[in-house]
């Protein structure tokens, strides 16, 4: 784990991650998009989502907020650079079923292979 982490950084600061969108609404509309089924509910998955992404890589950092629909969260990631906090990935999460459905948008300048490690281990246990 240690060295994707090193490389996920490393990639980070070679495609100058200070130049990528920076908010969320940005990350929507130009990132990449995918679709996740979740067995715990909207609230315990947004939690558990940024758990798994705060443990990610150290200088990752997550937020969870209510949106304005009930029982609905958002989870955005964010990595600390030299020139403040960037947005990497935004979620979506919403009722489905006995569980959750989230929708993810990732940086469109990640690598793929990185993005899918990181999928992977974002909703390991959500």
């Amino acid at each position: 784990m240690r060295t994707l982490c090193a490389a996920v950084l490393a990639f980070l600061a070679a495609v100058g991650v200070s130049g990528c969108a920076s908010t969320p609404q940005e990350i929507k509309e130009t990132g990449t998009r995918t679709e996740h089924a979740l067995k715990l509910s909207p609230a315990q998955a947004a939690g558990c989502l940024s758990r798994n992404a705060d443990e990610f890589v150290d200088s990752l950092s997550s937020t969870v907020r209510a949106l304005p629909a009930p029982n609905q969260h958002e989870v955005i990631v964010r990595i600390s650079t030299g020139m403040g906090l960037r947005t990497l990935f935004v979620m979506e999460v919403v009722p489905e079923g006995t569980g959750s459905h989230m929708t993810m948008w990732a940086y469109q300048r990640l690598m793929q292979s990185r993005e899918d490690e990181f999928r992977a281990v974002v909703v390991k246990g959500c």
